[in-house]
């Protein structure tokens, strides 16, 4: 499956081998920037603005919102275990988010600062003890 994001506020995720929509997430209010799969392909995190959306990737079902930044999120990553989801936000902030899927719960961990100016990516190493982030600075 790909998941592909819009300008029109939605994301679409198809079935590679048969060019069929499987899920929709329509109007999601504003410009959806990135959105990233859970590495169990179960869940899909969606930047909105300045938060993040953990949906179910086969039902669209909203499963988290993750609230905190203060700007614009700009990319999400989910550990290797899909336990924890970074984020990197135009407020100079990385966030590491506990985001329990089965349980439906999120709590921020940590809220990383130091860039000088908007932070663009983030992510995780493979073994997803370090975390990685790239800054205009």
């Amino acid at each position: 499956r790909i998941a592909t994001t819009s300008f029109d506020n939605t994301v679409i995720v198809w079935d590679v081998e048969t060019g069929d929509s499987v899920t929709s997430l329509l109007d999601l209010g504003t410009e959806v920037n990135a959105v990233a799969w859970s590495h169990d392909g179960t869940a899909l995190a969606v930047t909105v603005g300045a938060t993040v959306r953990v949906h179910d990737a086969v039902k669209g079902d909203l499963l988290n919102t993750l609230d905190g930044h203060a700007k614009l999120v700009t990319w999400a990553a989910f550990s290797p275990e899909s336990t924890l989801i970074a984020t990197s936000s135009k407020d100079r902030t990385v966030r590491v988010w506990d985001c329990n899927i089965s349980k439906k719960t999120v709590a921020c961990l940590a809220v990383l600062t130091g860039p000088n100016d908007d932070v663009n990516h983030v992510h995780f190493s493979p073994n997803g003890k370090f975390l990685a982030c790239a800054a205009d600075d």
